[in-house]
């Protein structure tokens, strides 16, 4: 639903935005549901930026200006758009997976493991 991705340095702002496409290459229903365009949010050093990747595309597109998290009235920018955020998101609630399995994780049981990855889900039986 909400994906981001953090730099240090402000001048990798570009790098920021542009890792948000090509670290998701993938989108699966066990992760995203029936969600057409995953909320992003690139952050560089006081450098912010929001974004909106579309399904089967891995080029963000830019949500309004960037903002600085140095400047009061850009802070204030980021709870309203925050707040408009979580509006979106408890809308889409419907569109979500009914449970949520994050990336990395492995499921175990006595008999066998299932490993979650970003663009498959692999599993191994024990004999």
């Amino acid at each position: 639903m909400f994906k981001g991705q953090d730099k240090t340095s402000e001048a990798e702002m570009l790098t920021s935005v542009h890792e948000l496409g090509t670290k998701m290459p993938n989108w699966g229903a066990a992760f995203h549901g029936k969600v057409q365009y995953l909320m992003c949010y690139a952050c560089a050093g006081s450098r912010l930026q929001f974004c909106v990747l579309e399904w089967g595309d891995n080029i963000p597109r830019l949500l309004g200006r960037e903002l600085l998290l140095t400047s009061q009235r850009d802070r204030l920018c980021i709870i309203a758009v925050a707040v408009q955020m979580y509006q979106v998101i408890k809308a889409r609630y419907g569109q979500l997976p009914d449970h949520y399995l994050p990336l990395g994780w492995t499921q175990t049981t006595s008999f066998s493991s299932i490993d979650y990855f970003d663009g498959y889900v692999q599993k191994h039986v024990k004999y």
